[in-house]
């Protein structure tokens, strides 16, 4: 024989229930544990605060037999705190504000009271302000809660000139108030608020601190700074622990300054007509000698390769004002040779010459041309980001991750024959300020920042013939601002913030293995690769961008300085053509670039495009294709 059987609940018996026994407890019926504060009791049900916290659970079972157990003492506890508490469990609800939840959330904390512990957590994300954002730090950092510090930091680098007048900036921990002054997004009107507030902080408990002056003072742009204050800085005895910094500035400006000093002071050295080469004098205002001949016509360009054209393509960026570009950019490449007329020879050996064809008398060079040439559909970005990579595989444009306020997950592709964009697959990790890189086949995405802002050393390659992104083997150490390039079978990864380190991944071993460190920290370098080296270029080192040049050689495995570039920059944008490294735009500490310098790593040797693009922008990213 079978029964029917049916459920059901009441489910307001929950609330009826506790309805009741608050009842009870106002009457003071049935109460057997007291509460204490040291200031005031309160009776309430010793089973409903067993099962609220097992901190009074353990309490009451360890003691069960004793007096002792009839009462449980809660120390530095408010009678506001202690009445908020009881009615919680009488109600399963409470009111919190700025003053009590401070409290409660330590109360909480010590009682393992879960979901106090998470509304207090909600509270402050949702209450945050200037005078009480550091207090929230401090106790996120109490009890662990990492959501709430993340967002704590988020908010103190968004208000920094308001919050560095608080009273109590000074309790701000070292590792917090150096991870603000590091970061990407940090922005003030005035560069000397950033340094007044760090060294007030350091000034505060000197003994303790002064440790933390040469990691913070880095994060200070001192070459923002007018050169007279810099002088006045620098002779300050209270300025002791950041003088390596503030000179390094002062020699940057002279270092940007010097060849326009040098115009204007260098000693001009006059010779006596008949005394010196005909070629080397200046000439003679109201002379009346002529030039014996009229220089040449220049000779005629020849362009090298025509069969195939190719384009440069700039995509997006930041302006020197700080707003994210959407335009695109292109330029139709060439590289174009310029024969260049040798003088006749005039010594001994001219007649032993006189037999070797005439074209041993000519030699030419060579450079690339950048003709604005517009794409049909590349006009601009589907959505404004920064901190994101490029790459072009199989005829489409992967734009890949990057932030316009967190890190993205998000991929933009371009497929250039159909011209139109589409939806590509979405990385495992959202992340910007990564290293990105490709071979005929795979997208690789590496280190960065995530949504949190915790650095990253997890990777993930995208491989065309499945069209999954999935993840690669990790760094050995978090990085992000790399610069990133994959050569033959290797993927190099670069620099980074206050990195000198690389790493490269073996595509047929598949794991990763450390290189010989750079000569100077890179972050956000420009990388290139040609025949058997491995080339860096600029990027920011610890007090300052760089004009550096660096060559690795694979075959040697050591590294080698070349000729520096024109100009110190950082953030650029870079491709490689034939044995060119195109760096497009960038900055410095004091001003974006709208020009492209051309390196020519065959020969060593620079060049300078002026006014290439529109607009100075930085953060930007070019492909070849």
């Amino acid at each position: 024989m079978s029964f029917n059987q049916r459920s059901y609940i009441n489910t307001g018996a929950g609330s009826k229930l506790l309805s009741k026994l608050n009842e009870q407890r106002l009457q003071g019926d049935e109460c057997d544990l007291t509460l204490s504060n040291g200031e005031c009791t309160r009776s309430v049900h010793r089973c409903l605060f067993r099962a609220i916290s097992p901190v009074i659970e353990k309490h009451c079972a360890d003691c069960q037999k004793t007096e002792e157990g009839a009462v449980y003492r809660l120390v530095n506890m408010s009678t506001e705190v202690l009445d908020l508490l009881i009615n919680y469990a009488y109600t399963a609800e409470i009111v919190l504000n700025e003053k009590t939840a401070a409290e409660v959330v330590r109360v909480a904390s010590d009682l393992k009271v879960d979901f106090l512990v998470q509304s207090c957590i909600h509270f402050f994300n949702d209450s945050l302000t200037v005078p009480n954002c550091i207090q929230f730090l401090t106790l996120s950092i109490a009890y662990k809660c990492e959501d709430l510090r993340t967002k704590c930091l988020e908010f103190m680098v968004r208000n920094y000139a308001e919050v560095a007048k608080e009273e109590d900036f000074t309790s701000i921990p070292g590792e917090e108030l150096h991870v603000i002054l590091s970061h990407p997004d940090l922005y003030v009107e005035n560069e000397q608020i950033i340094f007044e507030s760090m060294r007030k902080w350091i000034e505060s408990d000197e003994v303790n601190r002064k440790s933390w002056a040469n990691k913070l003072s880095e994060q200070v742009r001192y070459q923002l700074f007018d050169i007279r204050t810099l002088l006045d800085m620098l002779s300050e005895s209270r300025n002791q622990f950041f003088q390596e910094h503030i000179r390094k500035a002062i020699v940057d400006f002279g270092t940007l300054a010097e060849p326009l000093a040098r115009a204007k002071w260098e000693r001009k050295l006059v010779t006596k007509a008949g005394n010196s080469k005909a070629e080397d004098q200046a000439p003679i205002c109201g002379s009346n000698t002529e030039a014996s001949e009229k220089p040449s016509s220049p000779p005629s360009t020849v362009q090298t390769d025509s069969s195939l054209s190719l384009y440069l393509v700039v995509f997006g960026g930041r302006s020197s004002d700080k707003k994210l570009r959407k335009d695109i950019i292109s330029f139709e490449i060439a590289e174009v040779t310029s024969p260049i007329e040798k003088e006749p020879l005039k010594n001994e050996a001219a007649s032993e010459q006189e037999s070797l064809s005439t074209e041993k008398n000519n030699h030419s060079v060579q450079y690339i041309t950048l003709d604005p040439t517009p794409l049909e559909g590349l006009s601009s970005l589907p959505s404004a980001r920064k901190g994101f990579g490029a790459a072009y595989v199989r005829g489409q444009v992967f734009l890949i991750g990057g932030r316009p306020k967190e890190s993205l997950n998000t991929v933009d592709v371009f497929d250039v024959d159909r011209c139109e964009w589409m939806i590509g697959p979405e990385l495992k990790t959202g992340r910007g300020w990564h290293g990105v890189a490709a071979t005929e086949d795979i997208i690789f995405a590496v280190g960065g920042s995530s949504s949190t802002d915790t650095k990253l050393a997890s990777g993930e390659f995208l491989d065309m013939r499945t069209g999954v992104w999935d993840e690669l083997p990790a760094l050995s150490k978090p990085r992000m601002s790399s610069g990133a390039y994959a050569s033959d079978d290797n993927l190099f990864i670069v620099g980074g913030i206050r990195e000198n380190s690389v790493d490269v991944f073996d595509l047929r071993a598949w794991k990763w293995r450390s290189l010989p460190p750079l000569k100077s920290h890179h972050e956000a370098p420009s990388v290139s690769f040609y025949g058997e080296n491995l080339f860096v270029f600029g990027g920011a080192g610890g007090s300052g961008t760089l004009s550096c040049t660096e060559m690795y050689n694979t075959s040697q495995n050591t590294w080698q300085a070349m000729q520096h570039m024109p100009q110190a920059r950082a953030f650029s944008a870079s491709a490689t053509y034939k044995h060119y490294a195109v760096i497009i735009g960038g900055r410095n500490e004091t001003q974006g670039f709208s020009d492209v310098q051309v390196y020519d790593m065959k020969n060593n040797s620079w060049s300078v495009m002026d006014n290439v693009l529109p607009t100075e922008r930085s953060s930007c990213c070019a492909l070849i294709i």
